[in-house]
């Protein structure tokens, strides 16, 4: 009790001995401060660490203080992204409407015979006019889908420096069938957003004639993709490894026909090519029953 009681004592003199003169350092108080680092000048003030109050009316509607600025999420980048793009898009459509077409096909593929109507139509659509397009495929008169080449080459006098991940002048298209009818395609929109990509999906799974008619048309349209291509543009796909990209994938690059993934790359395939799947047929059948502005029946559940 004597030693404590010591300790105490002297703890307090230093105390009040470095309180009535704030340059002298006593030895204790050094002992007992955290070590400061050869860059650290003097040690943080307590209020520094301490934040400003808010005001209230700020607390209460949660205002952003204006000295802070406000946090960036992804939903806001996402936001400034989009807003960007709509910018570069218009551009590019206001800049190539009076531009000439320019096409990078490979030789002995002949491009399509296209009117002004027609490619102002795609620009407006796309902000461009894909230079491996090969044929138009209409609906009532309206350019619907577009039927393009297995590989984008670059023109020569559009190239850029490469973007990191880029894979060159050349790469591997495997969307045979781009859908552009902005009709047909806000429609299909509202089947996706009322739950008809997995109710298709249902329905095929569960179908065993329609999933081996989707098999056999998920395998004709990698055939066709593949057969599409040069002798030329065919080795150069063997050499770069891109027959897993072109042959072995189906509908818009779907590796499993148990999939629907995109009922507008279905409906486009549904549209331009020879043998579709029955998923396209369906989705044809909810346009003319108009079900893209009505409520689906709810599913029964079978336990």
């Amino acid at each position: 009790d004597t030693l404590k009681a010591a300790l105490c004592s002297q703890r307090t003199r230093a105390v009040a001995t470095h309180a009535a003169s704030p340059r002298r350092r006593c030895i204790h108080l050094l002992s007992c401060s955290p070590v400061l680092s050869p860059r650290q000048t003097h040690r943080p003030s307590r209020i520094r660490r301490i934040a400003a109050p808010q005001h209230p009316a700020m607390a209460e509607f949660g205002v952003q203080k204006p000295w802070e600025q406000p946090p960036k999420t992804n939903a806001s980048k996402s936001r400034s992204r989009t807003k960007r793009q709509r910018k570069q898009k218009a551009l590019r459509i206001e800049a190539g409407t009076n531009l000439p077409l320019v096409w990078a096909l490979p030789d002995g593929v002949a491009p399509p015979e296209l009117s002004e109507d027609v490619a102002a139509v795609i620009r407006a659509r796309l902000g461009f006019v894909p230079t491996n397009l090969l044929r138009v495929h209409t609906i009532e008169q309206r350019p619907a889908v577009l039927e393009l080449y297995p590989l984008k080459r670059q023109p020569v006098e559009e190239r850029a420096p490469r973007r990191r991940g880029a894979s060159g002048p050349v790469q591997p298209w495997p969307t045979t069938y781009w859908f552009v009818d902005e009709l047909l395609s806000a429609r299909i929109a509202a089947l996706e957003a009322r739950g008809w990509v997995g109710r298709l999906e249902r329905r095929l799974n569960g179908d065993e004639n329609a999933l081996r008619a989707a098999e056999a048309a998920h395998i004709n349209a990698g055939l066709e993709r593949w057969a599409a291509l040069t002798e030329t543009d065919r080795q150069l796909a063997e050499e770069r490894g891109w027959q897993k990209a072109l042959r072995d994938v189906g509908i818009a690059g779907i590796k499993s026909a148990r999939k629907v993934k995109c009922l507008h790359a279905q409906y486009a395939h549904f549209i331009g090519a020879a043998v579709v799947s029955p998923v396209g047929r369906w989705i044809a059948e909810l346009l003319d029953d108009g079900m893209d502005s009505k409520e689906a029946l709810v599913e029964e559940c079978v336990v």
